[in-house]
């Protein structure tokens, strides 16, 4: 619990696992993985990598052609314009997927540098 990973330069790759645990990782084509109720996974960088796997999961990527994944009940992420964010919605128990979305920023809607969280129908909307 509490694992916390930094990495830095081109092709950097951060992973952690464990409840609180913090993945951020900077550079081109660097990524972060964590896993853990309420991870945090963030990356800089062209075609950096963000995913984050536990209940209350956040991912960020702030780089051109980057991607954010959080998987997880009540997990988010957000990405910069032209990234995508991947999200999975559970039941209200929190223990049965009903939806996984992908959006690309920038497009639809989708506002870049913005936390998303998908609604109890899968739609993605806005985290408060």
């Amino acid at each position: 619990d509490y694992a916390h990973a930094l990495t830095t330069g081109n092709d950097a790759h951060a992973l952690t696992t464990g409840n609180d645990a913090h993945a951020p990782a900077t550079g081109n084509d660097a990524h972060a993985l964590t896993t853990g109720y309420s991870a945090h996974a963030l990356t800089t960088g062209y075609s950096a990598h963000a995913t984050a796997t536990g209940n209350d999961a956040h991912a960020a990527t702030t780089g051109a052609n980057s991607i954010a994944v959080a998987v997880g009940a009540n997990s988010s992420a957000r990405a910069a314009s032209g990234g995508f964010i991947v999200l999975a919605q559970y039941n209200h128990d929190g223990d049965t997927v009903v939806a996984v979305k992908t959006a690309q920023v920038g497009k639809d809607g989708i506002k870049p540098d913005t936390w998303y969280t998908l609604s109890p129908t899968g739609e993605f909307v806005e985290a408060e």
